[in-house]
């Protein structure tokens, strides 16, 4: 019975002392630790470890923006900024004195001419290289090349003005070019205050008067030798017998273009009402001047008049 005892004491002392190794051991204590380690141990470390990993994201993305995009710096116009390159930059005319006409864009370095698009006569978009660019959009004076005629006691302009203005005025089918040849088309209520300084719209009074002065086939006297439509086998031409030299540039109604060939209509600065006002017209098909109102919100061409000296 002894010699079992002390067997038995011998098993339990050795299984005791395993135990005490195998929990010593390094795995072992690891684990133990990791499984003591506090809550709020633990989230130190998981906001620091996120700390630096947020930091080091922000400063990458931070150089790597700084090496990706470039400075577009634009005169007289909307537009300049940063921008990545490859992205689409609008661009539209800042308002000007409107005795100042829109001249163009020049772009530098001139290498980029080509990323700019025009796709109105007040505004473009350019695509940005990589690289830094300047654009400017130049201006002139509008009365630099208008040259005059008088008839009667009024002098006219013997060219449809072209003054550029923020708003109330567009190019046929917005395009520069019919703004070249055609000048500009203004609603009503810009067209009384675009003439220059010392020049006025003419009334509907003095468009009756010019009528008076000109006689029968006062159209075919006011419309220029080439350019209008032929009305059928006949030509829709004038003989310019006055110098007024008036083509058919169109008119702009509600958004639509029309006519440019064929009619141009002329505001008076005479109003019928709170929403209309009158006119005159040419036409391919006519050899008289006509005389009717319409919305002031449509946009007819301007001659501006003064006192002949």
């Amino acid at each position: 019975m002894r010699i079992l005892w002390l067997i038995w004491s011998a098993l339990f002392v050795f299984a005791c002392s395993a135990q005490e190794s195998q929990e010593n051991s390094p795995e072992k204590r690891s684990e133990s630790e990791k499984v003591a380690l506090p809550l709020n141990a633990k989230t130190v470390v998981h906001s620091l470890s996120s700390s630096v990993g947020e930091s080091s994201s922000s400063e990458l993305a931070s150089s790597s923006s700084a090496a990706t995009v470039f400075p577009l710096t634009v005169k007289g116009a909307s537009g300049s900024g940063v921008y990545a390159e490859g992205a689409s930059v609008v661009l539209a005319l800042e308002s000007k004195s409107e005795s100042l006409c829109f001249n163009g864009w020049s772009v530098s370095p001139s290498k980029y001419s080509k990323a700019l698009n025009v796709f109105s006569a007040d505004s473009a978009s350019f695509t940005m290289p990589g690289d830094s660019v300047q654009i400017s959009a130049g201006f002139k004076a509008c009365m630099d090349d208008q040259e005059t005629v008088v008839i009667g006691n009024l002098r006219w302009m013997t060219k449809n003005l072209n003054s550029w203005t923020f708003s109330g005025s567009s190019c046929y089918g917005k395009k520069r070019d019919n703004c070249r040849k055609y000048g500009r088309l203004y609603d009503f209520e810009t067209a009384k205050r675009i003439c220059p300084k010392g020049w006025r719209l003419p009334s509907d009074a003095e468009w009756s008067e010019l009528t008076k002065v000109l006689g029968d086939d006062g159209g075919t006297k006011l419309k220029s030798r080439e350019g209008w439509q032929n009305d059928e086998e006949a030509s829709g031409n004038g003989n310019d017998a006055m110098g007024f030299r008036a083509l058919p540039s169109g008119i702009v109604y509600e958004g639509s273009y029309m006519y440019q060939g064929f009619h141009t209509y002329y505001w008076t600065s005479t109003e019928r009402d709170s929403t209309t006002a009158y006119y005159r017209s040419l036409s391919y098909d006519a050899s008289d001047i006509y005389r009717y109102y319409n919305f002031k919100t449509a946009g007819y061409s301007v001659r501006c008049v003064q006192n002949a000296k």
